[in-house]
């Protein structure tokens, strides 16, 4: 049984986690980090760094859509281009 104390930290989690989490399917104009690795044939790391200079930029955007694969749903963030 869980204390009241990590009942409310995991809905702190919840909170700066999961509410800006979209339930659509993302289109074809959003990619995830591991189809940036495969285009460019670079590392994760690398993939996430470029991500992120790109996102302090204002060059792309960055949306959690809620993936469903077999049993289990996942949080996966998407980036698209700004235009």
């Amino acid at each position: 049984m869980k204390n009241k104390s990590s009942k409310a930290t995991s809905n702190l989690i919840d909170a700066l986690f999961l509410n800006d989490v979209c339930n659509d399917t993302p289109g074809p104009e959003w990619f995830t980090v591991w189809d940036i690795v495969k285009k460019y044939n670079i590392s994760r790391s690398h993939a996430s760094r470029k991500i992120t200079t790109l996102i302090k930029k204002g060059k792309i955007e960055m949306k959690k859509f809620r993936i469903v694969i077999d049993l289990s749903s996942r949080v996966v963030p998407h980036y698209k281009p700004v235009k």
